[in-house]
């Protein structure tokens, strides 16, 4: 593919397109001078450089193995296996030193700034981390986790719930780290749109204190939201894989993808009742799979927490007996 920018232009080959999630079309070439330049020109909105430098080592680590198997694969017999080990092991430390030297080319053109305030030096800086409105357990409400629902919640009372036809929750309790106010929106958006994927390990440091002991006695699994197509194909990523992925192993716990991708419109253009129908029955586990009794869902955000019940009915359909729900900020 052609692409340009500033009165430049120079050809990009399908395996630069996928590992910058730009998509594999467009005519194969082996000119590779000004790829990254390129790159950072015509990629989507919200792909980091840091992405695009990950992509170039990932490139280069599958030519390295390709050609190396290629060239022992020629040698026939018992040396075969053994070249491919070799070029695995070649193309592995490749890659290492190659995401190391990028990340510091990364880190000294793009410096890595807070995603609340923008200073310069992490992802999250220490003030901002302590500004954010953290959700307090005591005044929460435990069956929802709407941040000011303990003594009468409107989020999961009686006549909300038979709005959308439902007599109790679908799941057995709900919490949540923080409140959705512009802070928490800042980071959640560099997170996954920004490229910040850094920002995955900085949010479950903040969701696993608000576990309470008393879900994890069952050693529940952690489950996450898995992110729709169009989502994945955008970003270039699951983001809520990643982050039960570090929430996983903040709190010790085994992580088991088992529902499928739902086909539904972006919740972000819905209004409450339009999130509840276009989730409704969407969800379903993995053909073949069996839940685990005790599930520990993950979320980024929960807005009015109908992903939530759509994913945990099709997870007690699917044998889960004793459904918790952890989301990084409530709305």
């Amino acid at each position: 593919m052609l692409v340009g920018g500033r009165g430049r232009a120079a050809y990009v080959d399908p395996f630069d397109r996928i590992c910058h999630g730009l998509g594999p079309r467009g005519p194969a070439t082996t000119d590779s001078k000004e790829v990254v330049s390129s790159l950072a020109d015509a990629r989507p909105a919200g792909t980091s450089m840091r992405r695009i430098c990950r992509g170039a080592c990932a490139r280069a680590r599958f030519r390295v193995l390709a050609g190396a198997m290629c060239a022992k694969g020629a040698q026939g017999g018992a040396d075969t296996l053994e070249g491919m080990t070799i070029a695995a092991n070649i193309a592995n430390t490749i890659a290492l030193y190659g995401l190391g030297a990028a990340e510091a080319l990364a880190e000294t053109v793009w410096p890595t700034r807070c995603a609340v305030c923008d200073a310069p030096g992490e992802p999250l800086c220490e003030h901002c981390r302590t500004a954010l409105r953290y959700v307090d357990w005591w005044r929460a409400c435990p069956r929802c986790g709407a941040p000011f629902g303990r003594l009468q919640c409107c989020e999961c009372n009686e006549v909300m719930l038979a709005a959308i036809g439902r007599r109790r929750p679908a799941f057995d309790g709900m919490t949540a780290a923080v409140t959705y106010d512009d802070a928490a929106a800042r980071i959640v958006r560099s997170w996954k749109d920004g490229g910040e994927r850094r920002l995955a390990r900085e949010m479950a440091c903040l969701m696993a204190p608000q576990v309470p002991p008393g879900w994890l006695t069952d050693a529940p699994v952690c489950v996450p939201i898995p992110a729709s197509g169009t989502a994945k194909r955008r970003r270039g990523f699951d983001h809520v894989d990643e982050l039960s992925r570090e929430v996983a192993c903040a709190l010790g716990l085994r992580r088991v993808g088992l529902l499928v991708p739902p086909r539904t419109l972006d919740q972000r253009t819905l209004g409450r009742k339009g999130r509840i129908g276009n989730l409704s029955g969407r969800f379903r586990v993995i053909e073949g799979a069996t839940a685990p009794p005790h599930v520990l869902l993950v979320d980024d955000v929960c807005t009015t927490g109908s992903t939530m019940s759509a994913a945990c009915d099709a997870l007690r359909a699917g044998g889960a007996q004793t459904l918790h729900c952890l989301v990084f900020a409530r709305v």
